[in-house]
């Protein structure tokens, strides 16, 4: 027997490069989301059928109060409204459905924006969640420290795997054999002796659409594929989005020297 998990998030529905089904497109980024979109949909069908679904939080992008630039859906409800389609298309049944809330800047304001997708879908919403498949114990929250050193990525996710095993000590409870985390916007595994460390990678554009910000030396979009046979027995894969499918890099000829009269 096993169990194939989804593990999802930083879809940031409402912002101009957050992931949206095609009933929220914009004529304006309609090429930009489809392309998001129609691999997304790709990766979920053909890595699925899908039994439980881990979702690492930021679904929603809420208010834009540093970039209203980049909202494109400004109500709060709408965006999570946005996002019941994307969320529901694995087809997993709701009671294996787990979502963490994602950090307060893009869910919270006079109200949890991501609860009503929850409640939507029937699915569970918590701050962080605890789970158990087949005996292998889980450990699911949306926030991590970044790094954009080269190397430092593991730094941060071996900080929170030792920081659970104390916590869990600290209380005589067990570790989780699994922490998952988001926000960072990469992927990332890490582990030491029996415990592993994971960031999941999102679903959003890399940059402000605009060009404007400063962007992380690391950027993954996609999923992730967790397997479960049992409790010592489980493998875990990133599919990540070829981001050259979103972001082109292409070099404008200028001159060609011939115009010039000096030599």
């Amino acid at each position: 027997m096993a169990v194939n998990v989804l593990i999802m998030g930083d879809t940031h529905g409402g912002a101009a490069g957050g992931l949206l089904p095609p009933s929220y497109w914009s004529e304006q980024l309609k090429v930009m989301q489809s392309l998001a979109y129609g691999w997304w949909l790709e990766a979920i069908t053909e890595f699925g059928p899908w039994d439980v679904g881990l979702f690492t939080g930021d679904a929603t992008d809420g208010e834009g109060k540093k970039g209203t630039m980049d909202t494109v859906i400004p109500d709060t409800l709408e965006q999570a409204a946005s996002q019941e389609e994307i969320y529901a298309a694995p087809g997993i049944e709701k009671q294996n459905m787990y979502f963490v809330r994602g950090t307060p800047f893009h869910s919270s304001g006079t109200y949890n924006y991501e609860d009503p997708l929850a409640k939507a879908l029937g699915a569970s919403i918590e701050n962080e969640q605890l789970v158990s498949i087949l005996g292998l114990k889980l450990h699911l929250r949306h926030a991590l420290g970044r790094s954009d050193t080269a190397y430092g990525q593991g730094t941060p996710l071996f900080r929170e795997s030792i920081r659970d095993l104390v916590d869990a000590t600290l209380s005589d409870q067990e570790p989780a054999d699994i922490v998952i985390r988001g926000h960072v916007h990469y992927s990332c595994r890490m582990t030491i002796g029996k415990r592993t460390a994971i960031s999941a990678p999102c679903m959003e554009y890399p940059d402000s659409v605009f060009g404007r910000t400063c962007r992380g030396m690391y950027y993954d979009m996609g999923i992730g594929k967790l397997v479960v046979r049992s409790s010592t027995d489980w493998e875990y894969h990133p599919i990540l989005m070829p981001l050259k499918v979103v972001k082109r890099r292409e070099y404008k000829e200028i001159c060609s020297g011939e115009e010039f009269s000096h030599k």
